[in-house]
């Protein structure tokens, strides 16, 4: 696990992990990075792109031959990739710090209940090897 403390940080630190794996010989649509929203989806495959690594957003597509997938955790679900990063694992934005911190106790342990069992699924999706970039 990799601990960073900016988004740049972030997609700084996912992009030399792929980079490493494809300069280790592991074909890049047999790596998938999983995040938690669409807008971090933009973020790392955008950040890939211009860090002249193949990658390709994935939403309702299936993976694509020759690219990194980059995919949101709910939308990992039933797929396997060889290898994964997690990225943005522990962080929240700001609208949803607010959200959550409306929710009664119940509802709150509910909500992180529901968030780490998520992570656990996506961390399920690694056959071979799992990175976590934690912010």
């Amino acid at each position: 696990m990799e601990k960073v403390d900016s988004l740049t940080a972030e997609l700084d630190a996912v992009g030399e992990i792929v980079r490493g794996w494809i300069q280790g010989g592991t074909p890049p649509d047999a790596i998938a990075v999983l995040v938690h929203d669409r807008y971090q989806r933009q973020r790392v495959a955008g950040a890939l792109t211009q860090a002249g690594l193949p990658a390709r957003e994935i939403d309702r597509d299936r993976p694509v031959p020759d690219r990194v997938s980059v995919l949101t955790m709910h939308r990992a679900k039933g797929t396997e990739f060889s290898k994964v990063v997690l990225a943005g694992v522990g962080w929240t934005s700001d609208a949803e710090q607010r959200r959550l911190a409306a929710l009664d106790l119940a509802e709150r342990h509910d909500a992180d209940l529901r968030a780490r069992s998520l992570v656990y699924v996506a961390a399920t999706r690694a056959r071979d090897e799992l990175a976590v970039v934690r912010r």
